[in-house]
């Protein structure tokens, strides 16, 4: 099956035709948060690429063909990059104040 649609992502496999577009574009509409998947994608139908930009699930991989990488650029969004671990941040401290010296008497 070219199309597996899991919980929340939408992993597009082989030659996507047009009979995956219905299924794509009712699950893109039911649910929040989609993703999509195409890294194993090889071809894709125009009504399935449609349903891609109309419905605009985040692109999660990008095609490994390379020429079908470069058409989808120019028609779907920039995959979102995974943000990188950031070390433990230490709790900000708020600024000491200079206590003022007290005046001799």
């Amino acid at each position: 099956m070219p199309m597996r649609l899991d919980r929340a992502c939408a992993v597009l496999e082989g030659h996507c035709t047009v009979e995956e577009a219905h299924d794509l574009a009712e699950w893109l509409v039911t649910g929040r948060a989609r993703e999509a998947n195409l890294a194993a994608c090889a071809g894709l139908h125009a009504a399935v690429l449609q349903c891609l930009m109309a419905l605009a699930p985040q692109i999660v991989a990008r095609p490994a063909d390379p020429a079908l990488g470069l058409w989808l650029d120019a028609a779907l969004p920039a995959p979102v990059p995974l943000p990188p671990e950031a070390p433990p941040q230490k709790a900000a401290r708020a600024p000491r104040r200079r206590r003022k010296a007290a005046a001799a008497t």
